[in-house]
């Protein structure tokens, strides 16, 4: 983690500039390696580590861990079936001895392969490797719980579970995430981002900012065409945060409360030394307004939410938008003009034919995770008419499409990009289905046609 001023905050004189945020007296690794008739003691495997495997700040403690008369490993038998997404998490209940069965539907939700899922349901046993250290940086932690789940399923040929974000993780991944001799890592390998689709677009969160203490960081109603870019700057933004949290906790470890900027700055030289590349300098910056929202019980987690600075006239969906360009840039496109044809014609009529289909699937659930649904509609106002395309993110109305628009109406300035928007069905004259990866895998007629 680089060291860095903290100027995230302006001076405005506002009650809403800071946030106060409790610190918890530890915070805990928790890592699994699935196995089949492990040893009774995996200890064993360790006491021959040798600290030259890794360097700075783990292998010293490492050396002083190994040293001791305990090692944090134990080995627990899985306890009755499998469980499906939802259950608890695998931590010790009812008799110590045993370990509760890991989420199949969720780790596979976190993108496990079939070969990793396999050897979880046939796993026999859970060498399970747990930490706990004072929160903020280093982490040491994580860090040495996860060296040690490495040396284990290295001899076991098994894979890591991350219990924090339920993410298995191949041995040779897990070593390439671990500190060098300037105790650096890429921050991105440890806190992920998450997002999930609703009604007013998507809401993404971070997943493992608790390994430092935090509360994760959050965004409610991310427009759809700029999660990918939204999430970027999430785990920059959470590098910024963690900066300044560890600098406030190196001056005091036994301090009850920290106090941090409600107002953080955000540049592509955070997302880049979050994503462990070289800082270049270039690219603009956003400001973003931090609000601490607790959990509605001591169970639940609190969060970070992302808003926009209060002096924001416009819509959340159209800050975060207009952020992503100010960070990465305009995306591509311009106006395209078509004359009435023939084909433009057959076009817009195969898909208001298909108009009914694609709404009972996106309102069944049928669409992956991955693929968006975007509608083509018409904006009619003085100036003329004007096609733009909408990601939707309800349709429970046959007649009214809800969305968020993909770009700014030349005719029209109410329509913005990422503004929500309300669409009749008889407007829209084309439909597509966009994957993640692949692009535009179904529908866009009118497209081909002016192509």
């Amino acid at each position: 983690m680089p060291d860095r001023e903290d100027s995230g905050r302006e001076d405005s004189g506002r009650d809403d500039d800071a946030v106060l945020l409790e610190v918890p007296e530890v915070v805990q690794a928790l890592y699994i390696v699935p196995a089949i008739d492990p040893p009774e003691d995996p200890a064993t495997y360790l006491h021959g580590l040798t600290a030259d495997r890794w360097a700075g700040t783990l292998r010293e403690m490492l050396a002083n861990l190994l040293a001791g008369s305990m090692v944090p490993i134990e080995v627990r038998p899985v306890a009755g079936m499998i469980a499906q997404a939802g259950s608890s998490r695998p931590a010790p209940r009812g008799d110590p001895a045993q370990a509760t069965p890991l989420p199949i539907d969720l780790l596979a939700a976190m993108g496990a392969s079939e070969e990793q899922l396999r050897r979880v349901e046939t796993a026999t046993h859970y060498v399970v490797a747990v930490l706990q250290s004072q929160s903020g940086w280093p982490p040491v932690h994580e860090w040495m719980a996860r060296a040690l789940a490495v040396v284990i399923a290295e001899r076991l040929d098994s894979d890591i579970v991350d219990v924090m974000n339920y993410q298995i993780i191949d041995v040779e991944t897990a070593n390439r995430t671990l500190p060098d001799a300037r105790d650096r890592i890429r921050l991105a390998d440890w806190v992920w981002i998450e997002n999930s689709a609703n009604s007013t677009g998507y809401w993404c969160t971070t997943n493992g900012l608790r390994r430092f203490g935090l509360p994760e960081l959050q965004t409610l109603a991310t427009p759809p065409h700029v999660v990918g870019l939204w999430g970027q700057t999430m785990t920059g933004l959470a590098s910024r945060v963690l900066g300044a949290w560890s600098e406030r906790l190196a001056d005091d470890r036994h301090i009850a409360f920290v106090e941090l900027p409600g107002l953080v700055e955000v540049t592509r030289d955070d997302v880049a030394i979050a994503y462990g590349e070289r800082p270049d300098g270039g690219g603009g910056s956003a400001t973003v307004r931090l609000a601490l929202d607790p959990g509605a019980n001591p169970a639940q987690h609190s969060f970070l939410t992302i808003h926009p600075p209060l002096s924001w006239a416009g819509s959340a969906g159209e800050y975060i938008a207009d952020a992503c360009v100010a960070l990465y840039g305009p995306r591509g496109g311009g106006i395209r003009h078509a004359a009435p044809s023939q084909r433009m014609d057959r076009a817009i009529a195969t898909a208001r034919a298909g108009l009914g289909g694609i709404r009972d699937r996106f309102d069944s659930g049928q669409l992956t995770p991955q693929e968006k649904l975007l509608v083509k509609f018409a904006v009619t106002a003085e100036g003329g008419t004007e096609y733009l395309w909408a990601y939707v993110t309800s349709w429970r109305d046959p007649e009214r499409v809800l969305a968020t628009s993909a770009a700014d109406a030349l005719y029209d300035p109410q329509v913005r990009a990422g503004r929500p928007v309300v669409v009749d069905t008889g407007r829209i004259i084309d439909w597509a289905v966009e994957h993640d990866e692949l692009g535009i895998v179904e529908g866009g007629w009118t497209q081909e046609a002016l192509d």
